[in-house]
């Protein structure tokens, strides 16, 4: 009978701890936290007793995964630890802002400041992100936060009275940082010569080039949602236009676009001829050190070779990309009677 009673005494004490309903929270709103999903940020504000922070989300959270509050306590601060709690709220009302006082919140977490320079608490959003934190000073909720929940309220308690003012007056340092996916996504912007985007021309996209990524073809609208971190190879190949070969770097939670305006494939003339020859490519008059690498424009081109009184013409359709070599060569006949 006495162990039933240490059991019940145990869970009336730790059913305060997280509450699922509503209550009323006291603390003034000193700093807002605005936690961007890009990787590296973090940001720091300064709280003390009684005072509380607001906590939002900037921008896409399709990466974020969790976010991490480490408090750090001064020497003095740690002094008194256990004097003191941190709770973190979800679901305000009203809309917390700086100066606001009074609202009402679910708690999910509270917990009484052990003796320690810091402690880490991290806030998951997605199940996959809770993990073990046996490391002592480390803190994981049981069950994830969602959207809706934020803004959130971190606010330090003070639990016991008697505590000497210039304790009270000292400001705890909270870092609050994202823990986000290795993973970001790309889009891939294409246009043609003369035209503004692709829907400008009536041609199937694959008919004009293909795109890849690390080998892999991608087909419209070249977008990817998820795409791992790390450096990645990127090719744009066609027969009509100049291929594209090149890499880039997604970072974690980037949402990277890369825009290219193809340019047309060049086609190149060398001539072979004997000395002493005149050359016209389409009337114009070339001189020997012409006559290597013209770059000829897609469609029908004239060549006249001339040699003395002799005249030979060739008319050269050129295929856009594609090289081509004229050579003129005289050979002696002999025939037998």
């Amino acid at each position: 009978m006495n162990i039933f009673k240490k059991t019940i005494r145990l869970i009336l004490l730790l059913m305060p701890l997280i509450n699922i309903y509503p209550e009323n929270v006291r603390g003034l709103i000193v700093d807002e936290a605005h936690i961007k999903t890009i990787s590296g940020y973090e940001q720091t504000l300064e709280i003390a007793l009684e005072e509380a922070a607001a906590i939002y989300i900037e921008s896409n959270s399709q990466f974020l995964t969790a976010l991490q509050l480490e408090l750090i306590l001064s020497a003095t601060m740690k002094n008194y630890s256990d004097s003191f709690g941190i709770a973190v709220y979800k679901k305000v009302n009203p809309q917390p802002q700086k100066g606001l006082r009074f609202f009402t919140a679910e708690r999910v977490f509270f917990h009484y400041l052990p003796y320690q320079n810091r402690i880490y608490i991290n806030l998951p959003l997605l199940r996959s992100a809770i993990n073990d934190t046996a490391a002592t000073g480390s803190f994981t909720l049981e069950e994830p936060l969602e959207m809706e929940d934020f803004p959130l309220i971190v606010s330090m308690i003070p639990l016991m009275k008697g505590i000497p003012a210039s304790v009270i007056d000292n400001k705890f340092y909270l870092n609050i940082k994202p823990i986000l996916m290795k993973e970001g996504s790309l889009k891939v912007e294409i246009t043609l010569p003369g035209h503004s985007q692709m829907s400008d021309t009536t041609e199937k996209v694959d008919e004009i080039f293909q795109l890849y990524i690390d080998g892999q073809k991608i087909i419209e609208p070249f977008f990817l949602p998820a795409i791992e971190s790390g450096i990645h190879r990127l090719k744009i190949s066609s027969s009509l236009f100049k291929e594209v070969n090149g890499t880039f770097t997604i970072e974690p939670a980037q949402e990277k676009v890369l825009q290219f305006e193809l340019q047309k494939s060049q086609s190149f003339l060398n001539i072979t001829i004997p000395r002493g020859s005149e050359i016209y490519l389409d009337g114009v008059k070339l001189s020997p050190p012409q006559i290597n690498n013209i770059s000829l424009s897609e469609g029908s081109h004239t060549v006249i070779i001339k040699i003395g009184d002799y005249s030979i013409s060739k008319k050269i359709n050129v295929v856009a990309g594609k090289n081509y070599n004229l050579s003129v060569i005289f050979d002696i006949i002999i025939e037998e009677d």
